[in-house]
């Protein structure tokens, strides 16, 4: 489906629906890897359409920010453009071990969009909680994950982890469980994952700063942190899958590698586990309903089952379901309108 023709290139409707392309696209090539492409054609390599999601949506992004009519009418376009770019980057089924760049790119989206929903919820617009909670719980579990597994790959005594300065990290760290226990007043089923991270956040906070010191981290600490961060926080899991070195090829090369499930083909010569961007199309003109070079790429479902069952279909429930269990949407909804939320009783421009 596409947009109509007869909109003007002007039309805040037409940017919005060129977000919520790349979103769709985003979401069935990365997290729902075995999914129909529908209208999408990605008779293209792998590597090619990763670099060219990038420049798209760099281009709206910069299109709209750019705008005075879309900056005014999408007024929170950074926060839509740095979680689609977290997602990009951050571990998923299409790429459960991303490389040092994506790695760096999600840790600063991650970083980016706590910041943007701190001022946001200092100048008092944090109406849309949904999203907002989603999103938050997302890049503050990623936020966490890169911290802990950066603690686990790096000599200690550094002023700076992943490329980012520990203070910075830190300041990001403990400002998120604030945002959610903000949001839990308004939506009370939050106060649980509040709950749940805050502890969490604390402890990678302790083990950060005596990182910093010079301490090195006790192993058994860390796989304690990543198993509380692996468990019941997010449907993808934040952390990068651990393979064996010797099943492995070097992940900061260039290339990005993924983990092959039922491969259809041959794999490349030299790899016996792991597959390149470039090395497969998305999928081929001949393909059926499922396309057969999608599932090439897809990881194998056994090493997420134990934490994760069958997180690669959608489960038939609330279409806005993303990452974590939070309450219906319709229930959201109606329990706003029942209070007398002066937000849902509004025309949206603050009268009534």
């Amino acid at each position: 489906m596409k947009f109509p023709d007869s909109d003007p290139q002007t039309s805040t409707s037409r940017q919005f629906w060129l977000l919520r392309e790349l979103e769709s696209e985003i979401t069935l090539a990365m997290y729902y890897p075995s999914s129909p492409p529908g209208d999408v054609s990605w008779n293209v390599s792998f590597g090619s359409w990763f670099t060219h999601i990038h420049e798209r949506l760099h281009e709206w992004h910069q299109t709209t920010h750019q705008s005075i009519n879309f900056g005014e009418k999408i007024e929170f376009h950074e926060i839509l453009f740095q979680c689609q770019i977290l997602r990009l980057n951050r571990p998923s089924p299409r790429c459960p071990r991303p490389t040092r760049d994506m790695r760096k790119r999600a840790l600063i989206s991650s970083i980016a969009l706590i910041k943007e929903f701190d001022v946001v919820d200092r100048v008092g617009k944090l109406f849309n909680i949904w999203h907002a909670a989603h999103y938050i719980v997302e890049s503050g579990a990623c936020l966490l994950a890169t911290v802990v597994n950066g603690m686990d790959t790096q000599s200690p005594k550094s002023t700076h982890l992943e490329g980012e300065e520990v203070a910075i990290l830190t300041k990001y760290i403990q400002k998120f469980p604030c945002l959610l226990w903000n949001i839990s007043r308004r939506w009370p089923d939050i106060a649980q994952h509040a709950s749940a991270l805050e502890p969490i956040s604390n402890a990678v906070l302790e083990k950060l700063s005596l990182w910093s010191s010079g301490e090195t981290i006790r192993s058994l600490d860390l796989v304690a942190l990543k198993e509380e961060l692996s468990q019941n926080l997010s449907l993808f899991s934040p952390l990068p899958l651990r393979v064996e070195a010797s099943h492995s090829d070097n992940m900061e090369t260039t290339g990005v590698h993924f983990q092959s499930g039922h491969p259809t083909g041959p794999l490349p010569s030299g790899s016996r586990h792991s597959l390149e961007l470039s090395d497969y199309p998305l999928s081929t003109i001949e393909a059926g309903p499922v396309e057969s070079s999608w599932a090439d790429f897809q990881p194998a479902m056994g090493v997420f089952d134990s934490t994760f069952p069958d997180p690669y279909v959608f489960d038939g429930g609330d279409a806005l379901v993303w990452d974590f269990a939070g309450t219906d949407s319709d229930e959201i909804l109606a329990a706003l309108f029942d209070e007398g939320d002066p937000l849902m009783l509004n025309d949206g421009t603050g009268t009534r």
